[in-house]
């Protein structure tokens, strides 16, 4: 907390002795400076180009086969934006001395428009045997018509994960994470979300309706934190985004619920607003 003010450089309100009258006091975010000036030296070291590592092939492997590897694994870094998320995460480490990440990966489908010739050019074919048909194009054929089709897509995930996000094993002697006995991964997702986690191996979603009734009058709340809290503290410091638990729209189905996610060494268990387990299996 004092790491966070001390960036964010936070001023009260503050009023001229007996009366109601409020006093000029500007906020000096010396530290944000600072912070923001090594960032920009320290991001090229870790990524210098577009690539930001070498594959080098064993005895017997072919060059080509290091050089598809590298196009390949720099093509998923770009996919799952993983340069953008390093920032972040070194910006938490240059501010609280830690910075977490969290990756995996995704399978969904999703659609996509094209476009095709509402009817295919005329073609005549050639009097001389081999050559190419010649292909007449006609007003219907150069209109364009538009469909939609669903692709399934699997990608891997990497993101940041605020240090005030996850609940670290309180016996841990170092700052390294990956030696707790165990973390807790607080989030909170949408109904819609959830929804979507039904067609994932290994999670056991309830069905639409029952999450529907969930966001029913009376409905589940996401627990609150102290600590979302603490962001709108300051309301002179301009817009502040929302606590993670409260919900940003009146839409039923963007109903937020609170998940946590047990990590150990072997095992992985997440809870539904701390009533119902949605996985439970080996890590």
């Amino acid at each position: 907390r004092v790491a966070k003010a001390l960036y964010e450089a936070p001023s009260k309100q503050e009023y001229w002795r007996d009366t109601f009258v409020p006093r000029s006091n500007n906020s000096f975010p010396l530290l944000a400076q600072h912070v923001r000036a090594i960032l920009d030296a320290g991001l090229p070291a870790v990524f210098p180009e577009i690539t930001p590592f070498a594959a080098e092939p064993e005895a017997g492997t072919p060059r080509q086969v290091a050089r598809g590897w590298e196009a390949t694994i720099s093509y998923q870094l770009r996919q799952a934006d993983v340069k953008a998320q390093m920032r972040l995460i070194m910006k938490d480490a240059e501010i609280f001395g830690t910075g977490l990440g969290k990756w995996g990966w995704e399978t969904f489908d999703r659609k996509r428009t094209l476009v095709k010739r509402a009817t295919q050019p005329q073609q005549i074919p050639s009097p001389l045997p081999g050559s190419k048909p010649t292909i007449i194009h006609t007003k219907e054929s150069d209109e364009l018509v538009e469909y939609d089709i669903t692709e399934t897509v699997s990608q891997p995930t990497f993101h940041r994960v605020e240090i005030n996000h996850l609940l670290v094993s309180p016996d841990l002697r170092t700052p390294d994470v990956r030696e707790a006995e165990y973390v807790v991964h607080r989030h909170y997702p949408t109904l819609q979300k959830l929804s979507q986690l039904r067609d994932y191996v290994g999670y056991t979603i309830p069905s639409d309706e029952v999450l529907k009734a969930l966001a029913a009058p009376p409905g589940e709340s996401a627990v609150s934190s102290a600590i979302e809290t603490e962001g709108t503290s300051y309301p002179t410091q301009g817009h502040k985004p929302l606590p993670r638990y409260l919900d940003a729209s009146p839409d039923p189905s963007l109903h937020k619920l609170e998940v946590l996610e047990y990590w150990t060494a072997d095992t992985v268990i997440v809870v539904l607003q701390r009533k119902l387990v949605i996985r439970n299996e080996r890590n």
